[in-house]
């Protein structure tokens, strides 16, 4: 998939900050646990 980082969050169901929160490796931020769920639905939807 060559999705931009918006594109990503729609489907993760999540918002776009949030996404960069997660995805920089230099930040150490707490995210709710609701993201994590929508995160391990959305990895595992195909299964």
């Amino acid at each position: 998939m060559n999705l931009t980082k918006s594109e990503v969050a729609d489907q993760l169901g999540i918002n776009r900050l949030t996404y960069g929160r997660l995805e920089s490796p230099t930040r150490n931020e707490k995210v709710r646990q609701s993201t994590y769920e929508r995160i391990t639905e959305w990895l595992a939807k195909d299964y």
